[in-house]
C-alpha cells in the first residue's frame, strides 16, 4: 500500500513539474514513531521535523532517500498527496521565476526570492547586514558562526551562517559585560521559502526591526537602552 501511494505521488508530482517546467523530488511525508528514542533517531536525519506528540507522528519534506531512512528506523511512512502536490506547485512557480533571470526586489529594495520578492535572498539578507554595519559602525557588528546544516552535508551547497549583533561597541568590555544589553540574531535557513516559510518571515521582521532601531540610534544611545 505504501509503495502504491508513493508511486501515485511521484506520478502526480511529475505531471505538476512538467506543466510548470520544473522538477521536484521532495515529498511531504508523515511517519508514525513508537517512542521518544525512535523519534530522536529518525529526526537526526533531518534539519527540521514537525512533531505531533499526541499522535506520535512526525512530518517532514524529504526525498526518496529520506523516506527510506525513516523506514530503516522502523517508522511507518505515508505520503501526504495533497500537501505534496501543493509543495510541488509552489516550487515550480519559484523555479519558473528563477529561470526567467529577472531579479525581483521587494519593498526592502534588496534581491528577493524568485516568486516571493517580499523575502530577501540569503545574498540580499547578507547585503542588508553589511549595509547596517557600514551605516552604524559603532553599533553593529557581524559574527561568523559556522556552516549551515546543508553545507555540512555538502560543502558545495548551503551557506556560512552569520549573527548580527547590535549594541554600543564603544562601551563593550573585552570580557563580556552582562550589564550591557545586546540584541543579536542569526540566520540558519537554507534558502527554501517553500519548505520553511516561517523562517523567512522572522528574518524579514528582524531585519526591518533592526533597521528601525538603528535609525533611532542617537536617541537609543543617549537614553541608554544600549549603553
Amino acid at each position: 500500500m505504501r509503495q502504491a501511494l508513493l508511486a501515485i505521488s511521484i506520478a502526480l508530482a511529475a505531471t505538476a513539474a512538467s506543466t510548470a517546467h520544473a522538477e521536484s523530488t521532495e515529498w511531504v511525508v508523515e511517519a508514525k514513531y513508537a517512542d521518544a528514542q525512535a523519534l530522536a533517531r529518525a529526526a537526526s536525519h533531518f534539519q527540521h521535523v514537525r512533531v505531533n506528540r499526541k499522535q506520535q507522528t512526525l512530518r517532514v519534506e524529504t526525498d526518496e532517500r529520506g523516506i527510506e531512512l525513516l523506514r530503516s528506523e522502523g517508522l511507518d511512512v505515508t505520503v501526504d498527496l495533497v500537501a505534496s502536490a501543493e509543495l510541488h506547485q509552489a516550487m515550480a512557480r519559484a523555479e519558473t521565476a528563477r529561470r526567467s533571470g529577472v531579479v525581483e526586489s521587494g519593498a526592502s529594495g534588496y534581491p528577493g526570492i524568485p516568486g516571493y520578492p517580499c523575502y530577501r535572498t540569503v545574498e540580499g539578507t547578507y547585503q542588508t547586514m553589511d549595509d547596517l554595519v557600514a551605516a552604524h559602525p559603532g553599533l553593529v557588528e557581524i559574527d561568523a558562526i559556522g556552516p549551515s546544516w546543508k553545507k555540512t552535508q555538502n560543502a558545495a551547497q548551503g551557506y556560512e551562517m552569520r549573527a548580527l549583533r547590535i549594541t554600543n561597541l564603544a562601551t563593550r568590555s573585552v570580557v563580556y559585560d552582562t550589564t550591557t544589553p545586546v540584541m543579536s540574531w542569526m540566520l540558519d535557513y537554507e534558502g527554501s521559502i517553500v519548505s520553511y516559510s516561517t523562517e523567512y518571515q522572522v528574518e524579514a521582521e528582524l531585519l526591518d526591526d533592526s533597521g528601525r532601531v538603528l535609525a533611532r540610534s542617537s536617541q537609543v544611545v543617549t537614553s541608554s537602552p544600549l549603553r
